[in-house]
């Protein structure tokens, strides 16, 4: 079957989706330490993972890497509709030892409806909130409670101070839980597994368990067309007459996939179209970039790299930097995999402070591109845009594609991606939005050890 399928199959075995997910604050209190008082919370659903299915984490094969992942994120969803005799359900786990958790919820085209970020989550009586700045990582008390309830049925369903809701609606729906970077040593989900489910019924009956889950109208199977909407059709003759890369490489706020294929394929970038759906994005604040290895084998990145937390040698105490969290990817355009990631911590910053970043295939590697000379590598696919899953067809294999993501943004950092219909990115990111400039080899091996003194930030 054609990726470009969309189809929910109840009963099959594999769960295959990958959602490009954001997510943002909600109401809840900031002061989330509430260690002081003398009750201990204690989960009350019993340990079942039936509502999850593991959708990607870092540990997976290279043939489930799929969906514009995050090769440093580990993402989990369910696929359920609400029974007609249920009010709600509750999500309760403890906070992960992790850099950032959130829940998104999604209608099944991918459609962002609702979130919740970990630092906006309230937690049970008794309990702290670890990624509170301030508060500590390592407590053990930290237990959560999240009520999911179908929009506009909450005020006679729920008590109203119930804190930390995620909105639902009553069709097949999407819930999908991520962990950003779990401590070193820890499992994909930060040391805690994955949230218990408590379904509260209408006649007053409660459900915890499997019993939950089969009542829930899962959908153990759910494969989606591709993100990017084209079909291989669609694609083949776009591509031929255009080439999306740009000398020097253009970075673009990702607005949704009708913008970039009106922008990049059809050259129309000054406006977005009317019913153009944006990205699942509630937190985050990505930028994208078609690369070529028809400029130069070696793309080289310099920008400055926003201030985050470090945590993955578990930290005793929560900060709160300019971002939670910074990565960039390498992935195949078409066939969407990732193919090759780095996170903050992963990056060195040279002593100008912005970052070197080289972005070849490993035998164009130059020898100088190490972080003994001040340089950080990423991956490029052999595949080029990995047009080659559909039967019959080719790919384009110069080709390249990347994201960057910008996670949960400080109040006060505002050099982020911008608003849609703003489309000015480098007014808005300033020295944030990287510059690139396409290297032979040899041309960059030339510039020596420290190769980023030859290469100042305002002369990329």
């Amino acid at each position: 079957m054609s990726q470009a399928s969309f189809f929910i199959r109840p009963h099959s075995i594999i769960l295959r989706i990958l959602i490009v997910l954001s997510c943002a604050a909600v109401l809840a209190a900031c002061d989330n330490d509430n260690n002081n008082s003398n009750t201990k919370a204690e989960l009350t659903a019993p340990l079942s993972d039936c509502f999850w299915v593991s959708l990607n984490t870092p540990a997976l094969e290279e043939a489930d890497n799929v969906r514009r992942s995050d090769l440093n994120i580990s993402y989990a969803g369910a696929i359920f509709e609400l029974p007609e005799n249920a009010l709600y359900f509750t999500l309760e786990n403890e906070f992960p030892y992790a850099r950032l958790m959130s829940l998104t919820s999604l209608d099944t085209s991918q459609n962002l409806h609702d979130y919740l970020v970990d630092k906006e989550i309230a937690p049970e009586m008794g309990s702290t909130n670890p990624s509170v700045p301030g508060n500590a990582r390592n407590d053990p008390s930290r237990i959560y409670r999240i009520t999911v309830i179908p929009e506009g049925e909450q005020q006679n369903a729920i008590p109203e101070d119930t804190a930390n809701l995620l909105l639902i609606k009553r069709e097949p729906f999407v819930i999908a839980n991520r962990i950003y970077v779990p401590d070193n040593g820890g499992t994909a989900w930060g040391n805690v597994g994955l949230p218990r489910v408590t379904l509260h019924m209408a006649d007053g009956s409660i459900l915890q368990g499997q019993e939950a889950c089969n009542a829930m109208n899962l959908f153990e199977s759910y494969e989606l067309g591709r993100s990017s909407q084209w079909t291989a059709s669609e694609y083949a003759a776009s591509r031929a007459a255009v080439d999306p890369s740009k000398n020097p490489p253009k970075f673009r706020a990702t607005w949704g996939y009708k913008f970039l294929k009106q922008c990049d394929f059809g050259g129309k970038c000054d406006s977005l179209p009317p019913d153009n759906a944006p990205l699942a994005a509630g937190d985050a604040s990505n930028l994208y970039s078609f690369l070529s290895r028809e400029h130069g084998a070696v793309l080289v990145l310099r920008g400055r790299l926003p201030e985050t937390p470090i945590t993955s040698n578990g930290e005793d105490r929560a900060v709160e930097g300019q971002l939670r969290y910074w990565s960039i990817c390498s992935y195949e355009y078409y066939s969407e995999k990732a193919f090759s990631c780095l996170y903050d911590e992963q990056v060195q910053v040279n002593d100008d402070g912005y970052y070197t970043i080289v972005v070849s295939r490993d035998g164009d590697l130059p020898d100088n591109a190490s972080r003994d000379c001040g340089v950080s590598h990423l991956g490029w696919s052999t595949n080029g845009d990995g047009f080659s899953i559909e039967e019959g067809r080719e790919n384009f294999s110069n080709d390249g594609f990347m994201y960057i993501r910008n996670v949960a943004p400080s109040a006060g950092f505002t050099q982020v991606a911008p608003l849609p219909n703003t489309i000015d990115e480098e007014g808005q990111m300033e020295d944030y939005l990287p510059k690139g400039r396409y290297f032979s080899k040899e041309e960059f091996e030339g510039l020596g050890c420290n190769p980023w003194l030859a290469l100042p930030y305002d002369d990329m």
